[in-house]
This record gives structure tokens, sequence and C-alpha cells, in this order.
């Protein structure tokens, strides 16, 4: 199965807080890019983390996310929006 980005994350924690989310509801999902972030020390938010899922889950993803954003409250600074559908992430 191809995977597709679901969202880019400023942080580790924001990302890995997402792949509970969706691992919890059975969403298999991988972070991506993690350890780029320690590689630039200060540049802390240059590359991102991106929240990669399967694309045939992309649209239950796609909810449970936009749902655990409303429940914050609010939407935290540097999660981007899903990609559109067919787009893959840079490598």
């Amino acid at each position: 199965m191809k995977t597709t980005r679901l969202t880019r994350c400023d942080n580790y924690w924001q990302a890995n807080l997402l792949k509970g989310a969706l691992e919890s509801a059975g969403i298999p999902c991988a972070v991506h890019n993690e350890f780029n972030l320690y590689s630039f020390g200060i540049a802390n938010g240059m590359t991102g983390v991106d929240v990669l899922v399967y694309e045939d889950d992309l649209e239950r993803a796609r909810e449970l996310m936009n749902n655990v954003l409303q429940e914050s409250g609010e939407e935290p600074e540097g999660w981007d929006e899903a990609t559109e559908e067919g787009e893959t992430p840079e490598p």
C-alpha cells in the first residue's frame, strides 16, 4: 500500500500526539523526519515532522485529526492542513 502525508507538524511532540490518537483509533501511521530536527540544532522547526498514513485511511485520518483539533479548542501552531489527495511528501 502507498502512504501519503496527513500533515506536517513543527515538532516531535505534536506529531507523536497525533500518532497516538491515530493508532488508538486503529489507523496505522508513521512519523517521518523526526530526527532531522535534532540534526539542525536550534533550527528546530525548519523541516517539520510529517505524519504519514496509508492512502486508504486518509479520509478517516483527516476526520480524526480535525476532531482532535476541535476538542482542544484551538488549532495548535505548526499543524499544516492535510495535503490534497494524491500528494505525497518529498523525500
